[in-house]
């Protein structure tokens, strides 16, 4: 049996997320943090919700990445910080 019966995408407030996943980090497309879950917020201090995603953190593989599109290129995989 179809746990979704209707299709709709499952909805988390912030603070669901954060207690699911303590060190999410949501990135808008343009590459401003939108959201920080609280333990990342708590071991990185600077990296809060307005900041630039790639002014707070450096991604050295799959390969050096140095803008948004170069991300947007390496999606499904998984990106070291």
């Amino acid at each position: 049996m179809d746990g979704n019966p209707l299709g709709c995408p499952a909805v988390l407030s912030e603070a669901d997320l954060g207690r699911l996943m303590p060190m999410y980090l949501r990135v808008g497309l343009a590459g401003d943090i939108r959201a920080v879950g609280p333990t990342l917020a708590k071991l990185c201090e600077g990296v809060r919700p307005g900041a630039r995603f790639l002014d707070m953190f450096d991604i050295r593989k799959p390969r050096l990445v140095r803008t948004m599109a170069e991300i947007h290129d390496l999606v499904g995989q998984r990106l070291h910080l």
